[in-house]
């Protein structure tokens, strides 16, 4: 997904960079913006638990309306005509959160401020992603009328 939302930005014109920091875990800290000119992030909480794994960043590109942002990052989920971006990680379970960080030791351990020991087994603990992952591709569906 955060790939995808850096290319769409890309594609439409927008500058790709590196963020201040990399956010790789769970934050609570996505904030949905724009609710009244899309409904993707209909009944999902916000602020939001999601998962990140970036570091890359964009601007905003000329007509996309921005739908969510955090503390660190302020495009989270951008919206383009039928494009849709997004930064975080809604479709992660367990098992994927635990190859990405097998796959990604050298990485992370050049990273102080991340310790992959503190992330959970059980990210469903953090309010985590399935019943997330189903509203928002709901809303999807709805939304262009699929």
């Amino acid at each position: 997904m955060c790939l995808g939302s850096q290319l769409i930005a890309k594609a439409f014109g927008a500058t790709v960079y590196q963020g201040r920091r990399k956010e790789i875990g769970f934050y609570h800290d996505v904030e949905f913006d724009s609710t009244t000119k899309s409904r993707l992030f209909d009944g999902i909480q916000s602020p939001a638990t999601v998962f990140h794994w970036h570091g890359d960043t964009f601007d905003l590109p000329y007509n996309a309306t921005r739908l969510a942002h955090s503390r660190d990052y302020q495009n989270q989920a951008i919206k383009i005509g039928s494009a849709v971006g997004v930064q975080f990680h809604l479709e992660v379970d367990a098992p994927t959160i635990q190859l990405w960080l097998d796959k990604s030791k050298e990485e992370l351990s050049a990273v102080p401020y991340i310790n992959p020991e503190r992330y959970p087994k059980h990210p469903q603990k953090h309010g985590c992603h399935t019943k997330k992952h189903a509203i928002f591709y709901q809303n999807f569906k709805s939304e262009f009328n699929l």
